[in-house]
């Protein structure tokens, strides 16, 4: 029983949240703010990426009835007096996704309704808070209702001028729930030829000029533009005020059938973007602040509030390409090959984000940016220079041992002379900054291989001495004849060696006595002189 109280409650709660509406920007006409609610905060920040619509238009427009028919609730309060029901900007709580990007839909206060209301701040959050923007009008598209875009057309001017092309502008959409009658033309013809057409001026007119003015540059603005004609809702004109109490299954088939096509054309849209796709609660963040700039009562330092977000969002997109082609290097590689890379591509992403933010170069948020930009840059690489050596000394380790194998087995002799053939490899296949480290480190171990026949040769020439010493000794022959003849009979030896058991060629043969010979330490060519002049003096003996 509990159970089924608790699901009842669940139900009961989930109905009512389905009809509520959150004030999103709450006005306050004593000293005319505006102000993001808490509660709004708070319910964005769950978000993961949205697509916010806003409608826009004059008072009793329909605009709130309209929302109510897009989804499909009573959540938006209908006004049925003089004065208009909505103040400030309002969106409904109930889930609806487009894909996986949930839908927000934003009721505005209706435009002209107050002297001392907040068109301005409405109609430039609809055009730079929304990713679709939806212009409601009763019948007709009156004169008054153009000259109310007049500060769209202004930041669209200067947002050109200043060449800041990479914002996102919503999509525009013309909504005229023509209740009198439907006029038989295209919709499409009767947007720009008839409701979007530029008037006769030959007077030139200041307000008619202005309102020209504004039609051109709507018609830039935005390349795409649709115009949705609604029915009359209700054929029952009595029940025209009683219209927040009729279910949307009631509204007449040609009405709804409209609504569907305009809610299908709503989720075309793309999710909002700041240079890339926001978060619920960046979105809330980027609004508080928007507000905020809106409440100086200029167009300019929205330029400056664009430039952190659009900065932010662009630096790491920069910087991930950027660090994308550089971990395409293979690694390891030559420290010059990888710094000249870096310079091409340091000087390719700073390219880009000048180009990104021309118009706003200027800023200092932008120079800041700039110069943080050029400090990511400098420690990424930095990065791949560490990961570069390390990688390098792996490799690198490997070549030398790789190097050394082609001598495995061999014997010293012949392995002494294959020492070129042993360096070229190493030089041919190590890459990268320890490349010599392990140059240095494969030829000191050549080397010790090549001191170990240099002692031989020691041992060697120091028997051929004593031997001479013998021979002079017993055989009276003098000196020069004696050494002359142990030398010979080494010669004859090592000849033998070398061509019988060590299978040398002549010319390895001259490199391994080359080696040998040439290679001799300070203290073994001591060693050899300190003999043979103990020898001579002996000769005399």
């Amino acid at each position: 029983m509990l159970k089924i109280n608790t699901l009842l409650i669940l139900v009961l709660l989930s109905i009512v949240i389905e009809a509520k509406t959150l004030q999103f920007f709450r006005p306050n006409y004593n000293n005319m703010t505006l102000s993001i609610t808490e509660e709004a905060i708070d319910y964005l920040k769950e978000i993961h990426s949205l697509i916010p619509v806003t409608v826009i238009g004059p008072r009793k427009s329909g605009k709130s009835f309209l929302l109510n028919s897009l989804t499909k609730t009573s959540g938006f309060e209908l006004g049925h007096g003089s004065l208009p029901q909505t103040k400030g900007i309002e969106f409904l709580i109930k889930k609806i996704y487009n894909k996986e990007h949930e839908v927000i839909y934003f009721d505005t206060e209706g435009l002209s309704s107050n002297p001392l209301g907040f068109d301005k701040n409405i109609v430039l959050f609809g055009l730079m808070g929304s990713s679709h923007l939806i212009i409601n009008v009763r019948n007709e598209l009156l004169f008054n209702d153009v000259l109310s875009l007049s500060l769209m057309s202004q930041l669209a001017q200067y947002y050109h001028q200043h060449h800041i092309s990479s914002f996102h502008f919503p999509i525009l959409t013309w909504v005229v729930e023509d209740y009198n009658q439907v006029m038989k033309m295209n919709e499409h013809d009767l947007l720009f030829n008839h409701f979007l057409k530029e008037k006769d001026n030959p007077d030139n007119e200041s307000l008619i000029t202005e309102y020209n003015e504004i039609i051109q540059t709507i018609k830039q603005l935005f390349p795409v533009q649709r115009l949705f004609v609604l029915p009359e809702p209700i054929d029952d004109h009595y029940q025209f005020t009683n219209l927040d109490n009729i279910k949307y299954d009631i509204l007449n088939q040609q009405y709804r059938n409209k609504i569907e096509e305009l809610k299908q054309w709503i989720f075309t849209s793309e999710p909002f973007k700041l240079h890339e796709i926001v978060t619920g609660e960046q979105y809330a963040n980027y609004a508080k602040n928007f507000i905020n700039e809106l409440m100086k009562d200029k167009i300019s330092p929205l330029v400056s509030h664009i430039a952190e977000y659009f900065g932010e969002s662009l630096l790491k997109e920069v910087l991930d390409k950027y660090n994308q082609r550089m971990g395409a290097i293979v690694l390891p590689a030559d420290l010059d090959y990888i710094q000249e890379k870096k310079e091409l591509y340091a000087n390719e992403s700073l390219s880009l984000f000048d180009k990104q933010m021309y118009g706003l170069d200027n800023l200092l948020s932008t120079q800041s940016l700039r110069t943080k930009l050029i400090k990511s840059i400098n420690e990424s690489f930095q990065l791949y220079i560490f990961s570069n050596e390390q990688q390098s000394h792996s490799f690198n380790s490997g070549v030398m041992e790789e190097s050394l194998m082609i001598i495995k087995d061999k014997s010293k002799s012949v392995a002494i002379t294959m020492k070129d053939v042993v360096l070229n490899h190493y030089q041919k296949y190590s890459v990268g900054p320890t490349k010599q480290y392990y140059f240095k480190l494969l030829k000191r171990q050549l080397d010790l291989i090549t001191d170990d026949m240099r002692w031989d040769v020691l041992i060697s020439v120091l028997l051929c001495l004593f031997i001479s010493f013998l021979i002079m000794k017993f055989t009276k022959m003098n000196f020069c004849k004696s050494l002359t003849l142990s030398i010979i009979a080494f010669t004859i030896l090592a000849l033998f060696m070398v061509f019988s058991v060590w299978q040398l060629s002549i010319l390895d043969t001259i490199k391994l006595l080359f080696f040998a010979i040439v290679g001799l330490s300070q203290s073994q060519l001591l060693i050899i002189l300190t003999c043979f002049c103990c020898l001579v003096v002996f000769s005399f003996f």
